[in-house]
């Protein structure tokens, strides 16, 4: 969308997925950096993305946000 804005990153190197923060929307969206797919989009901040971690084992993306947040999806 080319009203939103890249707020935070995270690249997990070893899976090749990138979590991207947007503004305004505060949608995380998760990239498989292989094919260029959205593989998951999560909502549910209230704020600005200030923070974002893909695990070691990709089960879990943790993200926080302005809205004092700090969420595990």
């Amino acid at each position: 969308n080319w009203g939103e804005q890249v707020r935070h990153a995270f690249f997990h190197v070893d899976a090749e997925l990138l979590a991207i923060g947007l503004s305004p929307s505060n949608n995380v969206l998760i990239y498989d950096v292989q094919s260029g797919i959205v593989v998951r989009k999560l909502t549910g901040h209230g704020g600005d993305i200030t923070g974002l971690l893909i695990s070691s084992d990709c089960r879990w993306v943790i993200s926080s946000a302005c809205d004092r947040k700090i969420l595990t999806w």
